[in-house]
Formats: structure tokens, sequence, C-alpha cells
């Protein structure tokens, strides 16, 4: 019976797993529709779904732990995304530093540094946003796709620091994303 009790108790784990990414999926499709209050309790169900499960995981169960670390980091990228948006850039920040402690396991690190970037920036902290753009070249990226965000990461820099009266530090970035060219 302890052999049976305890592949009950694993199989109870596997759902809570797939059913925290269910809840992770089901945010970021809200997300992508602009259901952002949706998403927000989606991505928080994921997330304290994610967590008990770890917490149980801790005790001997089996679980995957890729499962385990992606979706509550992934959860917090959604989480401060969707608080980016709404114009609450030290919230943000808070999430998505979070999101990105511990192995890297989301898809898009250089999402994330360039979010976190904008999220700093918006809370008024420019030498941390420059910092968190800076990250986003040194970040791999599983998706062909993001190769431009390291242009995007110089060109926000570049804003920010004209913004911020560095007119020649600016200039050099922006000389730089044009291939070297200063008129």
């Amino acid at each position: 019976f302890s052999l049976v009790r305890r592949a009950q108790r694993i199989d109870a784990l596997n759902g809570a797993g797939i059913h925290a990414e269910g809840s992770l999926g089901l945010g970021w499709s809200a997300f992508a529709r602009g259901k952002t209050s949706q998403a927000v309790e989606l991505f928080n169900e994921a997330l304290s779904t994610a967590l008990a499960t770890a917490q149980t995981n801790v005790h001997g169960a089996a679980m995957p732990d890729m499962l385990v670390e992606s979706v509550p980091a992934d959860a917090r990228l959604g989480l401060g995304l969707v608080a980016l948006g709404r114009g609450k850039g030290a919230e943000a920040a808070r999430l998505l530093e979070s999101a990105g402690t511990g192995p890297d396991v989301l898809s898009s690190p250089k999402e994330l540094f360039l979010a976190l970037g904008d999220a700093r920036a918006q809370a008024g902290d420019a030498r941390l946003a420059l910092a968190a753009w800076a990250q986003v070249p040194k970040r791999a990226s599983r998706f062909p796709g993001d190769a431009p965000r390291d242009e995007q990461a110089r060109l926000k820099s570049a804003k920010l620091l004209e913004q911020g009266g560095d007119h020649s530090g600016a200039q050099a970035l922006y000389a730089e994303l044009s291939g070297g060219k200063h008129y």
C-alpha cells in the first residue's frame, strides 16, 4: 500500500505541474489578447501552483525540475510586463528582477532584460536601466527573432542618454547603430 500511496502522490504532483503549465499558457493567451486583468489572475495561479508543487518536491516527490523552475520565472515575466504596461515601473522592475534570478530557464532572456530596462527607466532609475539594457546583447536566446533586440536595447540606451543630457554618449550609440556614420 505504501507504493500505491507514493504513486498517487506523484500523480497528484504531476497533475499540479500540468495545471501550473496550463494556467501559464492561458495567462499568456489572455495577455496576447489584451486581457491583462485575466492574465494577472492566471499568472498568479500558475505561480502559486508551481511554488506549492516545488515545496512538495523538496520533500522527495518526483517532479521535473525544469517545470518547477520555469513556470515561476515565466509567470513573473508576464506579471512584470503587465505592470510595465500599466505604468507601474517599480513593481514591474521587482517582478522582472525576480524572474531573472536562478537558472536561465526563459526562452527569451533578451526580452526580460529589455523589459527590465524599460521598467527601471519608467521608475526613474537611468543608471539601472542602462545596466539592464547592456545585458541584452550578452544573453543567449532560443528565438531567431530575438536578434534585433540587441539593437533595440542600444537604441533605448541612446535615447535615455540623450534625454539625460549625455549627447556625446548618445551620439556614439546612434553611430554604432548606423554603421559608424556621423552626420
